[in-house]
């Protein structure tokens, strides 16, 4: 079976897999955005308390209207072979529209700029924006990690979409992550574990800051059941198969403060997953441990012993001996979709 063949079929089995999440989000809609009053005074506000998540997405991303404004379309190509308009086209008639004072079209230009990686440098503003007008963002989040496998930018988007809404994670959001450690995929599970890392999160000495972590943390107040549960999920996922998984694990524990995962971490400092990258000088590679630069990185911020994660550039037998009882993880992309990957937001160490 040819490389492509793989990839494809990951493709499929994972829009399957996410298809039964649309189950957990209808049950949740009105239990999410029901009670909010503001957003009944608009059109959107309607859709994301009577409609479903997927058409909200589609709407607000302009998907189902093709908007064009300045000469500038959103979308370019053919219907099953859209893409979206360059960056500065994008931004330029995001910044028109906006100025205009019309918000239907600005807000489905804003929605690309959030939603593309190629595009951070203009994401902060087009995120402001949303908020600022009135999108539900999880709702819009959801609609998009949930759309079906066609050939348009919002399909391309899921991953980005995902790591958006960890960063915006909430008690109310637990169904959908804990769907996302059922699936089948990989990178869903490692984001959904972060996730219920930030949900548990127990305040530490006034931080909120986790290293490479971007997301500000605070308590939630949940119930010793649901924590629970969370501390179950995460201790499952510090022995599972996948480095991305493990790694995501290892933060959580930090984030939970469970004081009885602390051995398991400590037993992560020697995860042979390591990541092998070209430096461009001949015979020199560049190393990293993930899991174990996680593990470190966990036990530091807890103020327990950690040790010092040798990665770097290595050639000769200095390679030899840092990569002895390694496992090279560089090209594992078992149960992750790699071309869905060109959309991540962002990274923890590669991973």
């Amino acid at each position: 079976m040819s490389s492509a063949q793989r990839h494809d079929k990951t493709a499929v089995r994972l829009r399957r897999t996410l298809s039964f999440l649309l189950i957990f989000s209808v049950a949740a809609v009105f239990f999410l955005y029901g009670r909010n009053a503001d957003a009944r005074q608009s059109e959107l506000g309607r859709l994301a308390v009577t409609g479903y998540p997927t058409t909200y997405a589609i709407e607000v991303a302009g998907l189902s209207w093709q908007p064009v404004w300045d000469a500038r379309p959103l979308y370019l190509g053919k219907k099953n072979k859209r893409r979206f308009n360059t960056v500065e086209n994008r931004w330029t008639a995001f910044e028109s529209a906006r100025r205009a004072g019309q918000e239907r079209t600005a807000l489905a230009y804003a929605s690309s700029l959030v939603l593309d990686p190629k595009a951070s440098n203009y994401a902060g503003e087009a995120l402001r924006y949303l908020q600022d007008h009135g999108v539900n963002l999880s709702f819009f989040l959801l609609g998009v990690v949930q759309l079906p496998n066609q050939d348009h930018p919002l399909s391309d988007a899921l991953y980005g979409a995902a790591d958006l809404l960890v960063l915006h994670a909430s008690p109310k959001l637990f169904p959908i992550f804990l769907a996302w450690l059922r699936s089948s995929d990989n990178y869903l599970k490692s984001r959904a574990i972060l996730a219920l890392g930030i949900i548990g999160y127990r305040p530490m000495d006034n931080r909120s800051l986790f290293p490479g972590l971007p997301v500000n943390l605070r308590s939630n107040g949940i119930s010793a059941d649901l924590r629970g549960m969370i501390r179950q999920a995460v201790k499952e996922g510090l022995k599972d198969g996948c480095y991305r998984v493990r790694a995501a694990s290892a933060i959580a524990v930090a984030l939970l403060q469970a004081d009885d995962d602390y051995l398991r971490l400590a037993k992560l400092l020697k995860d042979p997953a390591y990541l092998q990258q070209e430096t461009g000088t001949k015979k020199v590679f560049q190393i990293e441990f993930p899991v174990r630069e996680a593990a470190a990185a966990a036990l530091k911020w807890l103020n327990q012993p950690s040790a010092d994660i040798q990665s770097g550039d290595f050639s000769g037998k200095e390679l030899v001996q840092v990569r002895r009882g390694g496992h090279n993880v560089t090209h594992d992309f078992g149960g992750v979709n790699r071309k869905l990957l060109e959309g991540q937001l962002w990274s923890m160490d590669s991973w």
